[in-house]
C-alpha cells in the first residue's frame, strides 16, 4: 500500500500537556487505522518534544515561534494530509497569534491544493477584527470536526460553510498508563494512601499574550510570547490567587491527612501556582505536579489517585475522566463550559467571574467528593457520559482515515471501560 504524509500541525513543544496528550492520542489511533503513513508533527521548541519523537515513531519538525512561516510552508508543501492539532485554535482571547499561525497554514495549504481536517477543535471568543478570516480560512478547508456540539452552533452562526461532525477531544483516548508507571509515580512522589483533591489554576488576566521580542524577563510566559495584564489585570490576579489559596485552605481542612496536588498543565501557570503554594496554611501538604517534569501519561497515571479535580484548565478535567474523578470546572472560556454540558453535569462549571465563586466551588466539592460514598455516586453519573465521549472521539480517526485516505477502519470499537481503580480515599 502506498505511503502517505501527514503533518499533524498544533501547539506543541511548549509542554502544554492537553496539547501533547492530543497528540498522542492521534498518532496512536491513527497509525491503529492507517499504518502505513509517515508522521510529521510540528514544535515549537528544539528538545521538549523528542520524547514524542523517541516513543512514538514519528519525526519532528522545528518552527521558532516568531519566524514559522517560511518553514510551515514547506512542510505543508510536502504533505499529503494537514492535521490542524490545536483545539483551541479558533479563538484570540489566549493570544492573535493562534488565529495568525493556523489561518495562515490554512490558506497555504489551499494555496498548494493540499487536504486539511481540523481534528476535535472548539469554539471560542474571537475579535471581529479577526473574525472574518479566520471563517474563510476554515471554509477553506476539507473537512472539520468539534469537540461538543455548542461548539458546531457557535461556528455555523460565525458564518462558517463546510461540514461539520460533533465527536470529541483526542485526550480521552490517549492510551491509559501501567499499574507499574502508577506505583513508581506514587513512590515520586510519596503517595500512599491519602485522600488527594487537585487543583488546576490558571491566572485568567494575564491574557490576552502577544509575541514581543524584547521586554522584562518576568512579563513572558515563555519567550517570545509575552503576558499584557490589561484593564488592571495585576490587581485582579492578585485577588485570583487569594481566592485560590482560600480554597487550597478549605481543602487541606477537608482532609487533615490528605494531600492537595497543583497541576501545571502549561508553563504559563506555574507562576500562579507557586504563588499559592507558598501561601497556603500548611505548604508541605502541596503537591506541585508540573509538565515541565511529566509527561501525558506520568500525569495521567497521577490524575488517576485523585478523588477530586477543581480546574481550570480543560484538559485538567479532560485527562482525569477515563477514571471517572469527580471534576469542578472554574471556567474563563467556553471549553468547561461545554464538556460539563456534553456530560449533562452543567451545574460543575462555576463562571471565573462569579462573586461567589469560592463559596460555589467549596460547596460543589462537599456535595460531589464530600466523602466516599458521595465520590462513588459522582463516578456513576460520569462513566456512562465518558464512555459515549470515548466512542465519539474514535470516529474522529475512523472519518480521517476514510475521508482523507480512502481508508475504511479495521478497528473493532468494542466497549470501553472505565478503569476500576480510582481515587484513594
Amino acid at each position: 500500500m502506498q505511503r502517505r504524509k501527514v503533518f499533524i500541525y498544533g501547539y506543541h513543544g511548549f509542554r502544554n500537556l492537553g496539547a501533547e496528550a492530543r497528540l498522542i492520542s492521534m498518532i496512536h489511533n491513527l497509525r491503529q487505522r492507517a499504518p502505513h503513513i509517515d508522521i510529521t508533527v510540528s514544535t515549537f521548541d528544539k528538545k521538549r518534544l523528542a520524547y514524542v519523537g523517541r516513543d512514538y515513531n514519528v519525526s519532528t519538525a522545528y518552527l521558532h515561534p516568531a519566524f514559522y512561516k517560511g518553514k510551515a510552508t514547506r512542510l505543508i508543501g510536502d504533505t499529503d494530509v494537514m492535521i490542524l492539532a490545536e483545539g483551541n485554535m479558533l479563538t484570540d482571547e489566549f493570544s492573535p497569534l493562534m488565529i495568525e499561525v493556523f489561518a495562515h497554514a490554512m490558506e497555504e495549504a489551499e494555496r498548494q491544493q493540499k487536504y486539511v481536517v481540523g481534528l476535535a477543535l472548539d469554539s471560542g471568543r474571537i475579535s471581529p477584527v479577526r473574525k472574518g478570516r479566520m471563517v474563510s480560512a476554515l471554509n477553506s478547508i476539507e473537512l472539520l470536526t468539534v469537540r461538543a456540539p455548542s461548539a458546531r452552533d457557535v461556528l455555523l452562526q460565525l458564518g462558517v460553510k463546510i461540514p461539520i461532525q460533533v465527536t470529541a477531544d483526542c485526550a480521552l483516548s490517549m492510551p491509559l498508563p501501567s499499574d507499574v508507571l502508577r506505583r513508581q509515580l506514587a513512590s515520586r512522589y510519596g503517595i500512599k494512601d491519602q485522600r488527594l483533591d487537585a487543583v488546576a489554576p490558571v491566572d485568567f488576566h494575564m491574557w490576552p499574550a502577544k509575541i514581543a521580542l524584547f521586554g522584562r524577563r518576568d512579563e513572558y510566559l515563555r519567550w517570545p510570547i509575552k503576558a499584557t495584564w490589561g484593564d488592571g489585570g495585576r490587581r485582579m490576579s492578585e485577588t485570583l490567587i487569594a481566592d485560590w489559596v482560600r480554597y487550597v485552605d478549605y481543602l487541606l481542612d477537608f482532609s487533615k491527612d490528605g494531600l492537595v496536588p497543583l497541576l501545571v498543565m502549561d508553563p504559563a501557570d506555574r507562576r500562579i501556582a507557586e504563588r499559592i503554594a507558598q501561601a497556603v496554611k500548611d505548604p508541605r501538604r502541596v503537591l506541585l505536579l508540573a509538565g515541565d517534569d511529566l509527561t501525558p501519561p506520568q500525569m495521567s497515571a497521577l490524575m488517576s489517585m485523585f478523588s477530586s479535580v477543581t480546574t481550570s484548565r480543560y484538559h485538567a478535567l479532560v485527562l482525569p475522566l477515563p477514571y471517572a474523578v469527580p471534576f469542578i470546572g472554574l471556567g474563563h472560556d467556553t471549553r468547561t463550559k461545554f464538556i460539563a454540558e456534553h456530560l449533562d453535569m452543567p451545574e460543575c462549571f462555576v463562571p471565573y467571574d462569579s462573586v461567589d465563586r469560592i463559596d460555589r466551588l467549596i460547596a460543589l466539592h462537599r456535595q460531589l467528593a464530600g466523602n466516599a460514598e458521595k465520590v462513588e455516586s459522582t463516578r456513576a453519573r460520569i462513566r456512562p457520559g465518558v464512555l459515549a465521549l470515548q466512542r465519539e472521539d474514535q470516529r474522529n480517526y475512523d472519518i480521517v482515515a476514510q475521508h482523507a485516505f480512502g481508508w475504511r477502519s479495521n478497528v473493532s470499537q468494542g466497549e470501553r471501560s472505565v478503569p476500576a481503580y480510582g481515587p484513594a480515599l
